[in-house]
């Protein structure tokens, strides 16, 4: 298929289908439903949290990285997030876990609770850890559920 490159003092591991500089980026970018998923760098997010896995932030290293199927997840939940406006406290009502779903439910896809955690980190948005594995994010529950049809406006 093709060359397998091994960072290992950063534990990331991207698969090229040739030598095309171009096709590279795009495989290690993924693609979802004929759509080109940006390449987000997870080490500078696990700079940041390095116990952050898909599942959301464990206690200690699991082992569990992020792959380009996740980095997807990535991708997805920072268009949604880019669509939010942002406030300065953090709102404790819903956590990463709970919202995550509401971007399955906008998108019709599945997404991980930590791959939303990564897109907040990514972003720049103020956060807080409520426990592991999840974090609450600084988004009121009106922005976060504008578009559920199911919450009363």
């Amino acid at each position: 298929m093709g060359a397998k490159t091994t960072v290992t003092n950063l534990e990331v591991t991207i698969v090229q289908i040739n030598s095309n500089k171009n096709t590279a980026l795009y495989y290690a970018a993924g693609v979802y439903k004929r759509r080109t998923y940006k390449m987000i760098n997870i080490n500078d997010i696990l700079k940041i949290e390095p116990t952050l896995t898909p599942n959301g932030i464990e206690d200690s290293f699991t082992g569990v990285l992020f792959d380009d199927y996740y980095l997807r997840h990535v991708d997805i939940c920072i268009d949604w997030l880019k669509t939010k406006k942002t406030q300065k406290s953090v709102n404790k009502i819903s956590s990463s876990y709970g919202i995550k779903h509401e971007i399955e439910r906008e998108f019709k896809t599945y997404v991980c609770n930590g791959a939303f955690i990564a897109a907040v980190i990514h972003l720049g948005i103020p956060y807080k850890r409520g426990g592991t594995p999840n974090i609450f994010v600084a988004i009121s529950g009106k922005e976060l559920y504008k578009n559920d049809p199911r919450k009363v406006k």
